[in-house]
């Protein structure tokens, strides 16, 4: 099996703060792709594993990094879309909370609500673009101290004391979606609260449940369906890559969707 090479490295932040290392990558173009595979930064070239997505080279970068993100989203939504009320609060905006943004309001949703520790200049940049392209108003919280009366709460954080707050805060017949990765070594969560308040609990790892040629058919409409949306490139951070400079731009982090260019 043939060797290619690694031309993009993709940064997560959730990933990157608890392992320090990354898991996706792109492939420069061979036999008129680009592949997509979870291999480490340090990977220069790679053999083609079971796990890859795959581009045709006409789709720009910024799109297959945003849809590849945006896979999470579309994978749990074309299993649970009728579950989904709108009246949603997104909680997180990185990586994973723009992508599932962006997504639903494609699909229609208009009643969306983001919470936000802090709102950040490109936040603020975000919502406007996106208010231009949609013609939709998107609120902002900040706290979460305080019952919300949302139907669907859709996390993107990982962070254990927020999910703690959403089920607290979680009214009746509500449902609770996990786009996130939690990664602590507590969780705060009662099953008697999920219990007594007949509470919806859907998980979103898009790696498993789901075969590959399904993952491959769903990234590919996910591309085309986002292969006109030139304020993806605003979302997209590039660097030129070093061994060298890794960890000081790792400390820099912008907010939203970043890639290291080798």
């Amino acid at each position: 099996m043939c060797k290619i090479s690694i031309e993009y490295s993709i940064v997560s932040r959730g990933t990157e703060r608890y392992n320090n290392c990354g898991y996706m990558a792109i492939s420069g173009i061979y036999d008129s792709y680009r592949y997509i595979l979870n291999v480490d930064h340090n990977i220069r070239t790679a053999t083609l594993s079971e796990g890859y997505l795959k581009a045709k080279s006409c789709y720009e970068i910024s799109n297959i990094v945003f849809s590849r993100f945006q896979l999470i989203t579309a994978l749990l939504f074309e299993r649970h879309k009728y579950k989904i009320d709108d009246n949603i609060l997104i909680l997180g905006l990185g990586n994973v909370g723009v992508s599932c943004l962006i997504y639903l309001i494609d699909n229609g949703f208009k009643n969306i609500t983001i919470y936000v520790r802090q709102l950040y200049n490109k936040i603020v940049e975000l919502l406007k673009v996106l208010k231009k392209n949609y013609s939709v108003n998107i609120n902002v919280i900040d706290n979460l101290n305080k019952k919300n009366d949302f139907n669907t709460y859709i996390d993107t954080t990982g962070d254990s004391l927020v999910l703690k707050s959403i089920f607290e805060n979680a009214g009746f017949n509500n449902t609770i979606i996990i786009l996130s990765t939690p990664r602590a070594e507590k969780f705060l969560i009662s099953p008697l609260m999920i219990n007594r308040k007949n509470l919806l609990i859907i998980g979103g790892h898009e790696l498993n449940g789901v075969d590959k040629e399904k993952r491959q058919e769903i990234f590919e409409k996910i591309l085309e369906a986002n292969k006109n949306k030139k304020y993806l490139k605003k979302l997209i951070n590039e660097y030129d890559f070093s061994d060298k400079r890794l960890n000081s731009i790792k400390q820099h982090k912008s907010n939203f969707i970043e890639m290291f260019k080798y």
